[in-house]
This record gives structure tokens, C-alpha cells and sequence, in this order.
């Protein structure tokens, strides 16, 4: 069982050196996710799962790796076996784990619950960040657009902007106007739309 739990799910369930009571018995601070907490419930809990598992020759990665393999063969065990080396025992395990689907929930939580209580505390309270729209510098992108010529100006507008495709030269509009539109529609501000339903009225 030391050798099976050395080798299974992440670094922390490999860690992990106590009984299957001790893990069971472990307080879920703070739960597990539902999905996680459902697969253990459906392979009989935790005891059961470990069982399972330990029973198996390369513990959890073999496990891993026969999941693997009936994923490749699309669940047909002899294939996943002959083709792809994984052992009938794993295969078997993934099938008392709750098949295809269940098992690799129940290997993520058994990792999770061998996490100490207070690791797993710190990774929940800990905020997540969300995701940032990266915008260029806007010195580096008026600088950019200055380095443009005012032709090169017109038919990126004409085509990427207000769609027209007329790129024959305005002189009723100075050059700075059509930085201006280019800047705005790569920083997604409402003067390119002003400008589009300008273009759209004159044509």
C-alpha cells in the first residue's frame, strides 16, 4: 500500500503515507467539489476507492494510465490492453472506480483529500484573478500608428473599419483623423463606430 500511495494522483497524494482510516477519517476542510465528492460516493468511498486502487500494481498512475488507454481505445478493454501495455488489473480498477467518466474524479479527490487540512484552507481561500484584456501602451501604439503613412491610413480604415473598400484619398480629412479611428477600433472605443456610421451614410 506504501508503494501504491508513493506513486498515486499528485505529489501530495504521494506524500501521503497514513492508513485508509486515517485518510477517511480526515476531515473535509473545506469540502471537496461536488463532481469529486459524487465520484468517491459512486466507486463505495473512500476506504473502498483506496482499496481499489492499492490493489492495483503502480498504484494511481497505472490507474491513470488505463483510463488513458480505454479513452484511446474507446472502452474496449482488450485493445487498451494489448495495445496499449496497461495491465487487466487497472483496467479492472477503473471499472470498480466507476468507469471511464468516474474514475478520474475519484483519483483528483483522493489526491485533494491526502492534501493536510490546512493546505487545501489556503488554495480555497485564495483569490482567483480574473482574466485581464492585455491592451498595448498607448504611447507605443500612437507612436506606431504615427510611423504610418496617410494612404496606408485610408485603406486600413476602408477595409478593417468602416468596410467600405474606398480607399481613394479625402482631402477633407487630415491624417491625425484617421489615427484617430484606427486607435479607436483597436482599443474597441466608440468613435470607430461613430466613424463607421459616418462612412455608411456618405456611401
Amino acid at each position: 500500500m506504501t508503494h501504491a500511495k508513493q506513486q498515486q494522483g499528485g505529489p501530495a497524494l504521494a506524500r501521503q503515507t497514513g492508513s485508509n482510516a486515517n485518510l477517511a477519517q480526515r476531515p473535509l476542510v473545506p469540502p471537496l467539489p461536488p463532481t469529486e465528492q459524487r465520484a468517491i460516493n459512486n466507486a463505495g468511498g473512500v476506504t473502498k476507492a483506496l482499496n481499489t486502487i492499492v490493489k492495483v500494481p503502480g498504484g494511481a498512475p497505472e490507474v491513470a494510465k488505463a483510463v488513458q488507454a480505454l479513452n484511446a481505445s474507446r472502452g474496449n478493454a482488450a485493445v487498451a490492453i494489448q495495445t496499449k501495455g496497461v495491465s487487466p488489473v487497472a483496467v479492472n480498477a477503473v471499472q470498480k472506480l466507476g468507469g471511464l467518466n468516474n474514475a478520474p474524479k475519484v483519483l483528483s479527490g483522493l489526491n485533494n483529500l491526502s492534501q493536510a487540512p490546512e493546505t487545501r484552507k489556503r488554495k480555497a481561500a485564495r483569490p482567483r484573478r480574473s482574466k485581464k484584456v492585455l491592451q498595448p501602451r498607448i504611447a507605443e501604439l500612437n507612436r506606431v500608428i504615427s510611423a504610418v503613412k496617410k494612404q496606408r491610413l485610408i485603406s486600413l480604415v476602408a477595409h478593417n473599419v468602416t468596410k467600405t473598400h474606398n480607399v481613394h484619398p479625402n482631402d477633407e480629412k487630415l491624417k491625425k483623423y484617421y489615427m484617430k479611428v484606427i486607435k479607436a477600433n483597436i482599443l474597441r472605443k466608440p468613435f470607430a463606430k461613430v466613424a463607421k456610421r459616418a462612412a455608411k451614410k456618405r456611401g
